[in-house]
C-alpha cells in the first residue's frame, strides 16, 4: 500500500463514519495466535529482550468475545495497534518490569527502540528514548535516544526488514504527525487527528521532549500531594517547571515556573456551581503584556 493510499483509508476507517472501522473490528480474533506468531517473528529477528503488547480496551475485548455489542462505545476504542519495546542495552538477558527495575539493571538508564503497527492498516513507525531512573533522588528522566552503534543499528534494520517484508509501509515522524480535519479519534472527538493518533496511539507519542517528574507522589506539610513534572534542554539545564498539588477539596493548583524559579502561569480545577473540574487560568505573562500595551494607551 502506498502513502496515499494510507491516507485515504485511514480517513475511511476514522472519519465520523464508524461502520467500516466497526465492520474491521469485528472481524478480529482474539485467540493469542498473532501475539505468538509476531513473538516467533521477533525471536527470529533479535536476540535483545522485548515486549509486546496491544493497545486496544481490555472492556472493548471483553464484549467483543462475549458478543455484547450494545456496550461497545465505537468512539472510544483504545489503540488499535501493536507495540513492541527492544531493550538496546548489552549484556541485559531480559525486560524485567520495563520500568524502574529494568533501568536499574541498566546502571541506571535503559535504552529502548519503539516499534508501533497498525491492526487496521499495513504501516508502522518507530521511536528510539532513553529511560533513567534515580533512586536516590524519586523520578524519572526520558529523552529522544540516538542510535550510535552497528549492533544497535542491525537491530532497527532487522525489524524494519521484517516488517517490510510482511507488507508494512513505514511512516516517519513528519509523516504521522501531520493533522487531517477528516480524522477523529479518542481524544480528537471533534476531528483533527494525525495519523499516529489513529493508526497508533492518542494517548502515547515521539519521545521529543527532554522530560524529569518525580516517580511516588509527594506531600506537604498541609498533608496536599504533590506532583511535579520538569522540562529540560538538551545541555540538561531547566526550560519549565510544573508543580501540582492536590487539595482534600479536590481542587487542583497546577503551578507553572520558568528556568529561574519565576511564575509564568497559574491553574486551577475545581467544581463550582454544579460544574465538575472547571478550568481558571492565569497567563502571567500575556496579562502583564495587556497590561503594558493598556498603559501605554492611556500615555
Amino acid at each position: 500500500m502506498k502513502f496515499k493510499q494510507i491516507i485515504e483509508e485511514s480517513k475511511s476507517y476514522f472519519g465520523e463514519d464508524r461502520k467500516r472501522l466497526k465492520k474491521k473490528i469485528l472481524s478480529f480474533n482474539f485467540n493469542g495466535k498473532e501475539y505468538k506468531e509476531w513473538r516467533k517473528q521477533l525471536k527470529a529477528v533479535t536476540k535483545q529482550p522485548f515486549d509486546i503488547s496491544y493497545g486496544m480496551f481490555d472492556d472493548l475485548i471483553e464484549n467483543l468475545k462475549e458478543n455484547k455489542l450494545d456496550d461497545i462505545d465505537w468512539n472510544w476504542l483504545g489503540n488499535l495497534s501493536w507495540e513492541f519495546k527492544i531493550l538496546l542495552n548489552k549484556g541485559i538477558n531480559k525486560g524485567f518490569d520495563w520500568d524502574k527495575k529494568l533501568a536499574k539493571k541498566c546502571n541506571g538508564t535503559a535504552k529502548i527502540l519503539q516499534v508501533y503497527i497498525s491492526d487496521i492498516l499495513p504501516c508502522y513507525t518507530i521511536d528510539t528514548y532513553s529511560m533513567t531512573y534515580n533512586e536516590k533522588d524519586n523520578y524519572y528522566e526520558f529523552k529522544p535516544y540516538e542510535i550510535n552503534s552497528v549492533k544497535q543499528s542491525n537491530e532497527l534494520k532487522n525489524i524494519r526488514n521484517l516488517l517490510e517484508s510482511k507488507g508494512y509501509l513505514y511512516l516517519n515522524k513528519k509523516t504521522s504527525l501531520k493533522k487531517y480535519k477528516e480524522l477523529y479519534s479518542d481524544c480528537n472527538s471533534y476531528g483533527g487527528a494525525c495519523l499516529f493518533d489513529v493508526l497508533f496511539s492518542d494517548t502515547e507519542n515521539y519521545q521529543t521532549d527532554y522530560l524529569r517528574f518525580n516517580d511516588k507522589i509527594l506531600k506537604d506539610k498541609t498533608d496536599k500531594k504533590i506532583a511535579w513534572r520538569e522540562y529540560l534542554a538538551k545541555d540538561g539545564s531547566l526550560l519549565k517547571r510544573l508543580e501540582y498539588r492536590y487539595f482534600p477539596s479536590k481542587n487542583v493548583l497546577l503551578t507553572t515556573t520558568d528556568k529561574d524559579g519565576q511564575i509564568i502561569e497559574v491553574k486551577v480545577w475545581r467544581d463550582i456551581e454544579g460544574q465538575l473540574h472547571r478550568e481558571f487560568k492565569l497567563d502571567i505573562l500575556k496579562e502583564h503584556k495587556k497590561k503594558t500595551i493598556t498603559r501605554a494607551k492611556k500615555s
